[in-house]
């Protein structure tokens, strides 16, 4: 049965994969919404491509289903899904012109020439490659081999488009400009994409939602403001964005943190508080703050756009902090200096140590 508008296009339920005695997935759940851009990251090893694969059909998975629209398609091979992949290498036939590669997926399923040629010139149009339509791939760049992989995908009007690392072949400034296209392109047709990283910076530069994975697992899913600012675990939070990452004990409801009383519920375990670096002030003189910690700064480095002051409190523990600037020029910070650091309640989160 069809779905509904607001049911999820892609199902995944109870999806398992195994290679010998290597688990690669554990039973997993994931749904994925009629126009989400959806990027599963994680690092190597986590299991998004073989994830992405058996959505695919490419892998069969050893146990759960894969749905599209409420239909079972665990047993359908990748021909026959209203699915598209654009992989890492992209693939492209180097014999074929552009024009030819675009139009390649039209012609095997059988589209009349006089059919296909308009649907092709108007995704190379679309896609900004028109006046490349009679190059080889060969005579390409990065970013013009990624747009005609993209076209050759998109021209087959697929229900789910599948991206391997799209950006990974490109350098630090096309990859920048890419993922601006590949936002404009998902609103401007409004199709769903799956989009698999390890580069969180990309995910959240991308995505509408963001899957975490490690080990095999999904360990937190939602949109790119709930990861960043509320992640699930220490994990999450080491992942996604810099961050300073606390060990404390909870004792009570209560963690402390030198002089700090931080209220937390749960039981009595080692638990860890993140604050990240842009939230976190120095002061020479004792501020008025909900957290704040004395310290002496061990280093300082220029990051280009702001300044990075390497603190080490009277735990023994070191922060990351992250300051403008305008905030150095006032001569009484250097190296060697004591400090305060202080910071927020609302800007840290206490995390279990996972």
């Amino acid at each position: 049965m069809p779905s509904t508008n607001d049911a999820p296009l892609l199902r995944l339920t109870g999806v398992t994969k195994a290679f010998g005695s290597q688990t690669a997935l554990q039973p997993l759940d994931l749904s994925v919404a009629r126009g989400d851009f959806l990027a599963l990251l994680g690092p190597s090893g986590c299991g998004k491509t073989t994830l992405l694969r058996i959505i695919g059909g490419f892998l069969s998975p050893d146990k759960g289903t894969v749905e599209i629209d409420g239909r079972d398609i665990t047993a359908i091979g990748p021909e026959h899904r209203p699915i598209n992949m654009v992989f890492q290498g992209y693939g492209l036939f180097p014999h074929m012109t552009v024009r030819e590669n675009v139009g390649y997926g039209l012609k095997i399923a059988g589209h009349a020439r006089d059919k296909r040629e308009p649907q092709v010139n108007a995704m190379l149009e679309m896609m900004h490659i028109a006046t490349l339509a009679d190059r080889l791939p060969g005579e390409l760049s990065g970013g013009q081999q990624q747009r005609v992989a993209l076209a050759r995908a998109l021209v087959m009007k697929p229900s789910v488009l599948l991206l391997d690392e799209p950006l990974a072949a490109l350098d630090l400034q096309l990859r920048k400009s890419m993922q601006s296209e590949l936002r404009n392109l998902h609103r401007e047709i409004g199709g769903t994409f799956i989009c698999v990283t390890h580069d969180q910076s990309e995910a959240i530069g991308l995505a509408n939602r963001i899957a975490v994975m490690n080990a095999g697992r999904i360990v937190q899913e939602g949109t790119p403001e709930d990861i960043y600012k509320r992640p699930a675990n220490t994990f999450v939070a080491g992942f996604i964005g810099d961050s300073n990452i606390l060990p404390l004990m909870r004792r009570s409801g209560v963690c402390t943190l030198a002089s700090n009383s931080i209220a937390s519920d749960g039981p009595d375990a080692q638990v860890a508080m993140m604050v990240r670096p842009t939230d976190i002030q120095l002061s020479e003189i004792k501020p008025t703050a909900d957290i704040c910690v004395p310290g002496q700064v061990a280093d300082i480095v220029f990051m280009g756009d702001h300044v990075k002051f390497v603190v080490v409190i009277e735990t023994g523990d070191t922060l990351a902090v992250h300051r403008p600037h305008a905030e150095c020029d006032t001569g009484w910070i250097g190296r060697g200096v004591p400090v305060f650091a202080s910071w927020s309640r609302n800007d840290s989160h206490v995390l279990d140590r996972t």
